[in-house]
């Protein structure tokens, strides 16, 4: 064979050599990247939840992702899962540990359960309704009998309908039922009052040092308990969390006042504060405890979906005082939240029934 024809193949197969490394060159470059996308899109859940828990006590958009922390959380078991089944080893692990992490924060800051079934006196019993009646609910009269019903000891009715808390307010004590009131706050709370069948007054004279909450002392048949209704504004704007969060620690302030009187206390209403949230946490410093237990799988708002999709926000926390009998929703008539009721057991109530 001619020299010059050996060699003009040589550089041929040369060449034809190098052509098909460069797309074998850019489709494992290709496949790295898509690789580390998948792994980046996997970690985010658990990103997110690790931004929440660090700065959620500070700054307005984390603690959003701290209430939703729980939702969060079955994000991060999935992206755990199939991390493990595409062998990303990093990513299945701190997926899992922030799954763990967040199981812990909802674990812990929670009322003691009282055996349902154990023989308590019924002097110790404390039976709560928690509702956001919706301040132009179109069946105020289904929500009057509601706060009315003589199973309650004591209601917490966040966002009451005009006529009805005039109603409450002027002849409440005709009816029986003892009313306790914070005016509104707009446009970020509306009326909310704490209603008892049993003898009810202002806590130090109803002096507040915010909107969105009221302060009572109940004197039921087993001695006197320490009462804060509240609602506090909603997250979902900055300025409405900054007041929300106001209220909140005004209310930790004053169960901190009543802990000190010696009184059982329990803050009850429409929180706007999902058990993880910084909102709880700064409940909980004050030595109280989330009442909703830790395995019902349920939420509060919006009324109208299923869980995981509505979460927990209205909810009564309790200090030491206070075990937990029972806890369930119920739907609050013309509302777009679900009502609570709590059957509390308390015990060393704060001195004598009506001292």
């Amino acid at each position: 064979m001619d020299p010059d024809v050996r060699i003009t193949q040589s550089a041929d197969l040369d060449e034809g050599t190098a052509s098909d490394r460069e797309p074998a060159s850019g489709r494992g470059l290709a496949g790295f990247g898509l690789r580390v996308a998948r792994s980046a899109l996997l970690l985010v859940p658990a990103l997110l939840i690790g931004t929440g828990a660090a700065l959620g006590e500070e700054m307005w958009a984390p603690s959003l992702l701290r209430d939703l922390a729980a939702q969060l959380a079955m994000l991060s078991a999935v992206a755990a899962l199939l991390a493990l089944v595409m062998r990303r080893w990093f990513v299945a692990a701190a997926s899992i540990f922030a799954t763990g992490f967040v199981i812990a924060s909802m674990s812990a800051g929670r009322a003691e359960l009282a055996d349902p079934g154990a023989a308590t006196g019924s002097e110790s019993i404390v039976r709560v309704l928690q509702a956001n009646a919706f301040t132009s609910n179109p069946r105020v009269a289904d929500v009057e009998r509601l706060v009315s019903d003589t199973r309650y000891d004591v209601v917490v009715l966040a966002e009451s309908p005009p006529e009805l808390g005039r109603a409450l307010r002027a002849h409440g004590a005709g009816a029986g039922l003892g009313v306790v009131a914070s005016g509104p706050n707009p446009p970020f709370t509306q009326w909310i009052h704490a209603i008892s069948r049993w003898p009810i007054e202002p806590w130090r004279g109803g002096e507040m040092d915010g909107p969105g909450h009221a302060g009572a002392v109940v004197s039921c048949p087993a001695g006197r308990i320490g009462l804060i209704a509240v609602h506090a504004a909603s997250p979902w704007a900055r300025d409405r969390w900054q007041v929300g969060n106001r209220t909140i620690a005004d209310a930790a302030r004053m169960a901190t006042e009543m802990a000190d009187a010696g009184l059982p206390v329990m803050v009850v209403g429409d929180l706007n504060a999902t058990p993880t949230s910084a909102r709880t946490a700064r409940l909980v410093r004050a030595g109280l405890a989330r009442a909703k237990p830790v395995w019902k799988p349920v939420g509060t708002y919006p009324a109208r979906l299923p869980w995981p999709l509505k979460i927990a926000i209205d909810d009564a926390v309790v200090s030491g005082e206070f075990g937990v009998r029972s806890w369930r929703t119920i739907p609050c008539p013309g509302s777009d939240h679900s009502a609570v009721e709590i059957e509390l057991v308390v015990s060393n109530s704060g001195g004598s029934p009506g001292e």
